[in-house]
C-alpha cells in the first residue's frame, strides 16, 4: 500500500517546487479510540514526533482516505493543507503537507 501513495508523492508539487526536493517526513496513519477524540491528541503526537527530528526537515506529509473526514478535519486543524488527491482504485485520497518550518 506504500508503494502507490510514494509514486504520488512524486508527482506532487508544494508551492511550486517538487514535494520530492524538501527535506521530508512521512506521517503514519493515526488512530485515536471515539473517547478521546476532540483533545488534540494527534496534534500533540505530531508536534513531540516533529521536535525528536534531526535539524533540516521542511515537511511532513502522509495520505488520508477522502472519506475519513474526521482525520482530514484533525489534520487539517493540525496545520496539515491539501496539496494533491489521486484515486487508487478502490479509495480516493488526500494527500495533506504539514510545513515544519513554521514550527
Amino acid at each position: 500500500r506504500l508503494t502507490p501513495m510514494f509514486n504520488e508523492f512524486e508527482k506532487c508539487l508544494y508551492r511550486n517546487k517538487p514535494l520530492t526536493d524538501y527535506k521530508f517526513m512521512v506521517g503514519g496513519q493515526v488512530c485515536v479510540d471515539k473517547n478521546f477524540r476532540g483533545l488534540g491528541l494527534m496534534s500533540r503526537l505530531y508536534h513531540a514526533t516533529v521536535k525528536r527530528l534531526p535539524s533540516g526537515y521542511e515537511l511532513c506529509t502522509t495520505e488520508i482516505s477522502k472519506r475519513n473526514t474526521i482525520s482530514l478535519n484533525a489534520h487539517l486543524k493540525t496545520g496539515f493543507e491539501i496539496i494533491a488527491t489521486y484515486p487508487d482504485g478502490n479509495e480516493i485520497w488526500d494527500i495533506v503537507v504539514w510545513d515544519i518550518r513554521k514550527l
